[in-house]
């Protein structure tokens, strides 16, 4: 069901209608690296890579960019959010028990300074 759900997004027709964006966006890319490379002298890849990545999927999915390769030095909060969560993901596997008991903390004891 789901699989069937997905399928004409990733048809051939779908995917050969976002080559523009792509093409764009890699342009952009490019162009944002000369920047930034000119400006700093270096530049993150990753983060450059994961902000082209994450305006492609955004346009693509909702219609409109994050716009993340604007950001001056490439830096996608998306990212670090999606890392933590995948960190946070591999402690909530091993510890299930971990976050319920984390949830029960009154708030007044979480914003205890140590």
């Amino acid at each position: 069901m789901r699989r069937g759900a997905l399928s004409p997004f990733f048809s051939k027709a779908a995917v050969t209608k976002l080559e523009p964006v792509i093409y764009s966006a890699v342009d952009k890319l490019i162009s944002r690296i000369e920047e930034v490379v000119e400006s700093t002298g270096f530049v993150d890849l990753t983060m450059a890579f994961s902000c082209m990545t994450t305006d492609i999927v955004t346009q693509y999915a909702f219609a409109e960019s994050s716009r993340f390769l604007e950001n001056p030095d490439f830096t996608p909060n998306f990212h670090e959010a999606i890392l933590a969560g995948t960190r946070m993901g591999s402690w909530a596997r091993h510890f299930p028990i971990l976050f319920p008991v984390l949830r029960s903390i009154p708030m007044y004891a979480q914003r205890a300074q140590f």
